[in-house]
């Protein structure tokens, strides 16, 4: 007797649920699971990342899948995406799945826009954050009026006493240093949204 035989129904793993085809995605593994919801399946990234090998996928091809999927989700819902990017900035394993969402959000529509300025201060704490944020926007999107009026916002929300601190703790990280930021984005710290001409 075969062991598909022994199921209820006789479907094999390897065969989708009768009537259930469109709620079920093959896996890697060559069977078939119920397809997790976009929502969830972005916070799990988002709370766990993906800088390990999982058995049947590297984490190059995790990425790259999670990122499609918060693509997909900032399309479709920026408010929930914003959210979500928040919470695992708190409470996730690593901070860095949020910071590189970030550079994702301020990619997508007004509001999405509108969101990612709102959220910015967030979830960009530290100066280190910031390094790593501006290395992922340059590899991913490129440096814009957007991308500077939130670091411009960053400095102005914290005194000169907070600015040394970060600056002098994190010092440089990510390709980039203080001299970096400031020599590239001309900032006038205390004067939100505000910077000197580009020369």
């Amino acid at each position: 007797m075969h062991y598909k035989d022994l199921l209820k129904n006789g479907t094999s793993q390897q065969e989708p649920l009768p009537g259930r085809e469109a709620d079920m995605v093959q896996n890697l593994a060559g069977g078939y699971a119920f397809r997790a919801p976009l929502e969830m399946s972005v916070r799990r990234w988002l709370l766990t990342g993906s800088t390990s090998n999982a058995f049947y996928q590297n984490k190059k091809e995790l990425t790259y899948q999670n990122l499609k999927d918060l693509e997909q989700l900032i399309q479709e819902a920026p408010d929930q995406a914003a959210a979500l990017i928040v919470e695992a900035s708190q409470k996730g394993l690593k901070v860095s799945p949020s910071i590189v969402a970030m550079v994702y959000l301020s990619k997508g529509s007004h509001r999405a826009k509108n969101l990612f300025m709102e959220q910015f201060p967030t979830v960009i704490r530290t100066a280190s954050h910031l390094y790593e944020f501006l290395m992922y926007t340059k590899e991913l999107r490129g440096f814009g009026s957007l991308i500077r009026e939130a670091v411009w916002n960053w400095f102005a929300i914290r005194d000169t006493k907070q600015l040394a601190y970060q600056f002098a703790k994190y010092q440089s990280r990510y390709g980039w240093s203080a001299r970096d930021v400031l020599r590239k984005f001309h900032v006038w710290p205390g004067i939100p949204g505000k910077g000197p001409e580009e020369t």
